[in-house]
């Protein structure tokens, strides 16, 4: 990213050409594959992630391309790590879709990645690493925004094919 500066998430939008933006991974999905419909007995290759760089705002970025490229660019990668993305495709999110396999974020918008038009990269500026390795522990949930045990249990029925947030405590973890 030399001489580049990066774009924070709350500014992104459709329009804004050639985007370069910096944040901390979050959270992050296994790499699949699909049939690719346009070359039929191929598959295409994907995994996302989701990327921080504010307090308030986090955003989901799918990355596309070859195995080798998908599988390479995910063992790079790790929770935790500051990343440049660098001219990601910025577009709408369509809830219909990506919110069923990805978390739930602030931005109206989403990330995509591709193998030949699209970059992603360790950070290496201390000063950008320093900002946003303290946002790793901030919860990405208003802690107000869940349900107990107990609601579930009283009030089943009423939140019957609800998508709901749940807080709860493991007392242990044993291996059968």
């Amino acid at each position: 990213m030399a001489g580049q500066t990066s774009i924070d998430i709350s500014e992104l939008h459709p329009s804004i050409s050639h985007p370069n933006v910096a944040g901390i991974l979050i959270g992050k999905t296994d790499v699949r594959s699909f049939p690719d419909r346009k070359n039929v007995g191929t598959d295409r290759y994907t995994f996302g992630f989701t990327l921080r760089d504010s307090p308030d705002f986090f955003i989901n970025v799918s990355v596309w391309g070859s195995e080798g490229y998908v599988a390479a660019l995910s063992g790079s990668i790790s929770v935790g790590d500051c990343v440049i993305v660098e001219n990601p495709l910025v577009s709408n999110k369509d809830p219909e879709k990506e919110e069923r396999f990805c978390p739930t974020t602030p931005s109206p918008y989403r990330l995509m990645t591709t193998e030949t038009h699209s970059r992603v990269s360790l950070c290496t500026n201390t000063d950008t690493v320093d900002r946003l390795l303290p946002l790793i522990h901030l919860p990405v949930k208003d802690f107000r925004d869940f349900y107990s045990l107990g609601d579930i249990v009283a009030n089943g029925q009423k939140l019957d094919g609800s998508v709901i947030n749940i807080l709860a405590a493991v007392k242990s973890v044993r291996f059968l």
